[in-house]
């Protein structure tokens, strides 16, 4: 039985604490309000994308001086109940204050999924809402099989 069944049948919602208090290294984990969405680590076709692309936006950045580009782990806080862990998101200078030392508190400038088969339906649903909802300027959806970059501001 999935973490999510067993959630749903003792109906009860976590918090942002409950991660900090039992997270486990390697997992993937985040908040959708209050029910929690464990996930195993990505493949290694998911990491070969990630890290091309964080060559490549890096580079960029770091040329131009516009900010912070950060891989997942990293996570994003908007509320107790509400955490993701895109798989790359940028900090604009201008908002550079959203760096807290554990997380980045409130809307990043760019987030990035790369999706898989099981993440497809929460990053171009909820998270995508989410997103939009908390003020994030720029959605990426990295479609690895499709090979295609869905692109939403």
């Amino acid at each position: 039985m999935s973490v999510n069944a067993i959630q749903k049948k003792i109906n009860v919602e976590f918090t942002y604490d409950d991660i900090v208090e039992f997270g486990q290294e390697g997992d993937h984990w985040e908040l959708f309000e209050g029910e929690l969405i464990v996930s195993p680590p990505p493949n290694v076709k998911h990491q070969i994308v990630v890290a091309n692309m964080l060559s490549l936006l890096g580079e960029f950045v770091r040329k131009n001086k516009l900010g912070r580009l950060l891989p997942s782990p990293i996570g994003i806080y908007f509320d107790a109940k509400t955490f993701f862990e895109p798989d790359i998101l940028f900090i604009s200078n201008k908002n550079k204050d959203r760096i807290k030392i554990n997380y980045i508190e409130g809307a990043p400038d760019l987030v990035v999924e790369i999706i898989s088969p099981e993440s497809a339906k929460r990053d171009r649903g909820y998270k995508f809402k989410r997103y939009a909802l908390e003020g994030v300027r720029e959605y990426w959806i990295v479609d690895p099989i499709n090979e295609n970059v869905e692109v939403y501001a």
